[in-house]
């Protein structure tokens, strides 16, 4: 699934379980999440969700994009307090910053979003997946475009 889809079916999410606007803002215009997130993500997290509770126990942890979407659904169900943006820039950054990725499974979409690399590579991991599967970090770095350094900074959230 595409990440257009996971940002409008998060925010219909929330309209479907009663999440009220503490704004009268119109809804946030479609964000582009692209390999790390705009600092405003994670000031939103902080703001919505530090109200609550510490901001590291979210950080340590890796989780699936569906757990994250369920997590947020039982949040503002709680009580959590913020605006459509908000709650689309918290989405942003649990899916740059802490979803889990199996590279031998994902789509190529979200293999680029969550990877930081180009969509030419990306497709050039899925390509490559038909053949052999990856193993490891090494061997994911031997595809063009992909480099190493970036793939050690994510390497808690990569499975394969």
């Amino acid at each position: 699934m595409a990440w257009p889809m996971r940002g409008a079916a998060a925010l219909m999410l929330l309209a479907a379980i009663g999440f009220a606007r503490t704004t009268a803002a119109p809804p946030a215009a479609h964000l582009e999440p692209i390999g790390d997130p705009d600092p405003k993500d994670r000031q939103a997290l902080v703001a919505v969700c530090g109200a609550c509770h510490p901001v590291n126990l979210i950080d340590d942890n890796v989780r699936s994009y569906a757990d994250w979407q369920e997590t947020v659904r039982s949040m503002a169900e709680r009580g959590a307090k913020g605006t459509d943006e908000q709650f689309e820039r918290i989405s942003n950054y649990l899916y740059l910053s802490l979803t889990a990725l199996n590279v031998n499974e994902a789509a190529a979409e979200d293999i680029a979003a969550i990877l930081g690399i180009p969509a030419a590579s990306a497709d050039a991991v899925v390509t490559r997946r038909e053949t052999r599967k990856f193993a490891s970090i090494a061997d994911l770095a031997t595809v063009a475009g992909v480099p190493s350094g970036q793939l050690e900074a994510r390497k808690r959230r990569i499975g394969f």
